[in-house]
């Protein structure tokens, strides 16, 4: 009693909560007219102190603030509800006259109270009660244990062994108080240096044309998209070539405008999920509307392309389709129309020849789109020329690239005919779950295009890229293990969201009361331990004439000894020399009878002689 008792009184000189100290004190006085005499059944113990457990729990949940008042003064939130709880399940085993783990199980509630209540650093009465609690915990365990031997008949090495155990433990820790903590940091700082945000694979603020390594191989998702089918989300958008790299000319992105936190009401809306690989982009097709993100704002370039701010991973967000864009890319300027001086001649050599046949000079471009993806091979490694522009590489030489190359050649085409052209890294939109209905992007959905200026219609998306060598990013559905094990991780994060989106007091009412039911479904069952089964060996009273016997021999000095067997006795009594030889055999044959009456088959001695024989031998032995 007296180490549940300190526990509770360390948990309430932490919490500084009246109604702690009420509780307690009412348990306390229970446990202590009631134990330790309370005999239950193992089922009814686990339901008592589930009860009792339960209750202080829900006590703490409502009568601490989730956050202190005052940072390290108060023990407060979960690790209060935690403390609160072991402590009074450690008074309501005080209570029983055998409870289940004896001494060890009790402790363990005890060290759990006290290594919740780290967060709160009290003074040197809190530091007695802590000491005090493990104290009479460790002591209880060694006073429960009869292999242990007395602290009176230990010597002094054993004294000495104890002592430095005592000592290293103390040094442990002190080293580790003062270590463990710089340690953690350290290895923090680290962890943070090393796996930091970085450019997202597949997106970043600059295009250069190479060969691709394994993004176009990898199964990892980085987007789940739950709503209507849409394609081509948008993420970087560049403006400028310059000898195999692109850029934008248009500044980073850095106006902030606010946007509503919740889904649009209604429409056709699409919820984005981040999985990975996309950090910090906003994706949205293009002609997006009525963006929403949890952190309420987002950055927004001039080219149309959405960032959400620093800090901010942008794991969810939603939009809505049709009906205007509302984050429209900035109208064409002349730099949507810049081609590298020493290419234009070969590049508009290039956009006559394909685009023969077009009426305008936007229908030319869509000719020259037709012809790339007709004429071109996709390729993932390659041979490029050196000292060649990859475009020209491209398209006069080995005629065969990625996704990159064919957006490349096209966006300078166009602008070799006098359309103004973009080009646009992003992720195409092909993969549906058959489970759940729900999109999924992966990295090797990473893909590049162009967006051209209609006079007409505004910037439409063009994509020269040849879609059966892609098929990736042809629409298909999961493979029925793929879709399985996606579901399974969707379904569960929604359990999850679920969850954090309840309170601490319906979380902890929801989990007690799984453990409630299942306690009071295994005792309505009567799932009780097994009754040890005990053989209960009535012993019948020697005989008369053996009791005389034996005080006989006890007299001449050869008394019996309490683990001897009758068969040894009689064999010691053949060689003692404190009898005479007759009386030796004599009495031997006598004992040897009695042992195979007393405990052989009920007809392998006859009572009446053996009584007589041992009447005879005990009167010569006087």
């Amino acid at each position: 009693m007296l180490g549940p008792g300190a526990t509770a009184l360390a948990v309430v000189a932490a919490t500084q909560q009246p109604v702690h100290a009420l509780a307690f004190g009412a348990l306390a006085l229970i446990a202590a007219a009631v134990g330790p005499t309370l005999s239950l059944s193992r089922d009814g113990e686990r339901l008592v102190t589930a009860f009792v457990t339960i209750g202080a729990g829900v006590l703490a949940a409502f009568t601490v603030p989730p956050d202190p008042r005052t940072p390290a003064l108060l023990l407060s939130g979960v690790p209060c509800i935690v403390a609160t709880a072991a402590a009074a399940a450690g008074l309501a085993r005080a209570a029983f006259r055998a409870p289940e783990g004896g001494t060890r199980a009790g402790f363990v509630f005890t060290v759990v109270a006290l290594l919740t209540m780290t967060q709160f650093h009290g003074g040197a009465g809190l530091r007695g009660l802590v000491a005090a609690a493990l104290g009479a915990g460790l002591m209880a365990m060694r006073l429960d244990d009869p292999g242990r031997a007395p602290l009176r008949t230990l010597g002094p090495r054993a004294w000495a062994a104890g002592a430095v155990v005592v000592g290293g433990a103390a040094l442990f820790t002190a080293t580790a108080a003062e270590v463990l903590p710089r340690a953690y940091a350290a290895a923090i700082g680290r962890i943070s240096a090393a796996y930091g945000e970085a450019p997202a694979t597949g997106l970043d603020n600059t295009l250069q044309l190479d060969a691709l390594s394994s993004l176009m191989q990898s199964d990892e998702v980085v987007l789940r998209l739950h709503g209507p089918a849409t394609d081509r989300l948008r993420g970087a958008v560049y403006d400028r070539y310059d000898a195999g790299d692109w850029r934008s000319t248009r500044g980073s992105a850095r106006t902030v405008f606010s946007v509503p936190r919740s889904s649009p009401a209604s429409g056709r809306v699409v919820r984005v999920e981040r999985v990975g690989g996309v950090r910090g982009w906003v994706l949205l097709p293009l002609g997006a509307r009525e963006l929403s993100l949890e952190e309420g704002r987002a950055r927004v370039d001039p080219l149309g392309a959405v960032r959400s701010l620093p800090g901010d991973p942008a794991e969810r967000w939603s939009f809505a389709l049709g009906g205007g864009a509302d984050f429209a890319p900035s109208g064409p300027t002349a730099s949507d129309l810049v081609v590298p001086a020493a290419l234009r001649a070969r590049l508009l050599a290039h956009a006559e020849r394909l685009g023969v046949g077009g009426a305008t000079p936007f229908e030319r471009v869509q000719r020259i789109e037709s012809r790339l993806r007709s004429n071109y091979r996709y390729a993932v490694s390659f041979v490029r020329t050196p000292r060649t522009d990859p475009v020209i590489d491209f398209l006069e030489r080995h005629g065969e690239g990625h996704c990159e190359y064919f957006a490349s050649a096209l966006a300078l085409l166009a602008r070799a005919s006098g359309v103004p052209a973009r080009v646009v890294g992003g992720y195409r939109v092909a993969e549906r779950n058959g489970l759940g209905g729900w999109w999924i992007v992966r990295e090797k959905n990473a893909h590049s295009w162009v967006e051209a200026w209609d006079p007409s219609r505004g910037w439409v998306a063009l994509d020269a890229t040849p879609s059966l060598e892609v098929p990736q990013n042809l629409a298909h559905r999961s493979g029925a293990f793929a879709s399985l094990g996606d579901a399974a991780v969707v379904y569960a994060q929604r359990l999850r969201a679920w969850t954090e989106q309840r309170s601490l007091a319906q979380r902890l009412g929801f989990a007690f009361t799984l453990l409630l039911g299942w306690l009071a479904w295994r005792a309505w069952r009567g799932e009780a331990p097994p009754e040890a089964v005990v053989d209960v060996v009535v012993k019948e009273p020697p005989l008369p004439a053996w009791t005389t016997l034996d005080a006989a021999l006890s007299a001449r000095g050869l008394p019996r000894a309490p683990s001897e067997t009758l068969e040894d006795w009689a064999r010691r009594i053949e060689t003692a020399d404190l009898l005479a030889p007759s009386q030796r055999v004599g009495t031997a044959s006598v004992i040897r009878s009695y042992a195979a009456l007393r405990y052989g088959p009920p007809d392998a001695a006859d009572r009446p002689g053996v009584e007589r024989l041992a009447l005879e031998a005990a009167r010569a032995l006087r």
